[in-house]
């Protein structure tokens, strides 16, 4: 599964956490939440391992309205 980070997103205060990447401020679209093969990705160095948290609180927040 794969959700988009986008710059300027409108937010949904838990449904759209923002994370920091870099210097830039992105905006989890979890609504456009989709599936992906792997090998269609890019591959980077980014870690997200310190909003893992966020994330899942986001996906709650999509998938049972908690």
């Amino acid at each position: 599964m794969v959700i988009p980070l986008i710059e300027g997103f409108p937010r949904a205060d838990r449904l759209n956490p923002v994370l920091q990447i870099n210097e830039i401020e992105a905006v989890l679209a979890t609504r456009f939440i989709i599936s992906a093969r792997r090998d269609a990705l890019d591959v980077t160095d980014i870690n997200l391992d310190a909003e893992r948290d966020a994330i899942i609180r986001a996906i709650d927040v999509l998938v049972g309205g908690i």
